[in-house]
């Protein structure tokens, strides 16, 4: 969960593996694939089995993503127990850039667990501790009803 440690992950989905650098664990390829299910950035500072993770992303395997329901579902798992919802900004694509949506929630569990300087928005202007978000990928231009990944991190990264 977004706020937990290093050691609870590593009980759940296994060891890092070969992807993984200081500070950025890997976890729990798929089989037959090179993909890797979680990517966890750690809080700034200390690379340890205590550290706490300040970023989950969560990756469907390679040509098979998920639905809406189903990337939810995953995702919604890493969230803090005491998430409230704030609200959701869609995000167009481009040529270059395969769109998304923010889901925004506010956790004061996470309010306690970060300094207020880890909770910024896309500008870096200091926002609301306690607020994060998940951003949902889209898998294609124009497939808005399947998802490769999503995001869930500490503040808001939209302005919106």
């Amino acid at each position: 969960m977004l706020g937990g440690t290093l050691g609870a992950f590593v009980a759940k989905f296994g060891q890092p593996n070969d992807h993984s650098s200081d500070g950025q664990p890997h976890l729990q390829r798929y089989p037959d694939s090179n993909i890797d299910y979680l990517i966890l950035q750690q809080a700034p500072g200390q690379n340890s089995y205590s550290q706490t993770i300040a970023s989950v992303t969560v990756q469907a395997d390679e040509g098979k993503p998920w639905d809406i329901t189903t990337a939810e579902a995953n995702c919604r798992s890493f969230m803090p127990s005491d998430a409230v919802f704030q609200k959701r900004i869609d995000i167009a694509g481009s040529a270059s850039q395969l769109g998304s949506f923010d889901m925004g929630y506010f956790s004061a569990t996470l309010a306690k667990e970060f300094t207020a300087d880890q909770f910024t928005d896309a500008n870096q202007n200091p926002v609301k501790p306690g607020l994060f978000d998940i951003n949902y990928l889209y898998n294609a231009t124009n497939d808005f009803s399947h998802i490769n990944s999503c995001s869930i991190q500490l503040s808001m990264q939209q302005t919106q």
